[in-house]
């Protein structure tokens, strides 16, 4: 790899939201926080080392969020936002 090329990648990590940035997936699994009480709730992710919780995330309505729930999460509409589709037993 040549300068230009490392100069190029670099820009592009800088502009794209650094390195923490997630690769968007059709389908995820996540947690909701652990401290969610009510309305849409933040979410994290099974591949964020950090375990920080992000959004808030809207749901379906067949579904009622709970602190702690496995859920699955699906990219939606043009802008491929994610929707809590729901809990996921695993019972």
């Amino acid at each position: 790899m040549n300068l230009l090329d490392v100069i190029r990648t670099e820009v592009k990590r800088q502009l794209g939201g650094g390195e923490r940035q997630r690769v968007p997936q059709q389908a995820v699994m996540a947690t909701v926080d652990p401290g969610y009480t009510s309305g849409k709730p933040k979410i994290v992710f099974d591949d964020d080392t950090s375990r920080t919780p992000v959004g808030p995330y809207p749901y379906l309505a067949s579904y009622t969020p709970a602190a702690n729930d496995r859920v699955l999460l699906l990219r939606v509409g043009v802008a491929g936002k994610y929707v809590v589709l729901g809990k996921v037993n695993n019972s």
